[in-house]
């Protein structure tokens, strides 16, 4: 631990960049959990969000529900993709090469899975906001749409 540390300042001092070399390292993901816990997190404020957008629309019962569906989509893809960063984070973690050829195959098949019920939710979300008129409602379920899409593309990708 010592050694680390005085390796780091060694670097920090020699670098003509002086603490960038840190800065850098520290600011980017380092692995594919990593970038699904981030994502995550997006679809749990996405969640929060809507659910906010639905209490606040009173007597408005066809605005509320769909935000409440909203919610319910953004809901989902947040627990599929921390079930997701928390896959790959144990396939990291594990020490035996044969151990992670297993976790491979499991992973895959659970991302092929979830490839599926996130293009789901992709249409499922597209049809929501046909039947919105709230322009906040409507501004955060097309960027959710949007990033929706990047993660069937993530789950669409072998993990590494």
């Amino acid at each position: 631990m010592i050694k680390t540390v005085a390796i780091t300042l060694m670097l920090i001092l020699l670098t003509p960049s002086g603490g960038d070399i840190l800065v850098q390292a520290q600011s980017k993901p380092t692995t594919n959990a990593a970038l699904f816990n981030a994502k995550s997190e997006r679809f749990l404020n996405y969640a929060q969000d809507f659910l906010g957008f639905a209490k606040s629309q009173g007597d408005n019962a066809s605005e509320s529900e769909v935000a409440m569906n909203l919610f319910e989509i953004a809901s989902n893809q947040w627990e599929r993709l921390s079930a997701a960063g928390t896959l790959l984070e144990i396939r990291d973690n594990l020490s035996c090469a044969e151990d992670r050829a297993t976790v491979r195959l499991v992973i895959a098949r659970e991302f092929l899975t979830y490839r599926k019920l996130t293009a789901n939710s992709l249409e499922s979300t597209n049809n929501e906001l046909t039947h919105a008129n709230n322009t906040a409602v409507v501004t955060e379920g097309m960027r959710m749409r949007d990033e929706l899409r990047e993660v069937e593309k993530m789950f669409g990708v072998e993990p590494k």
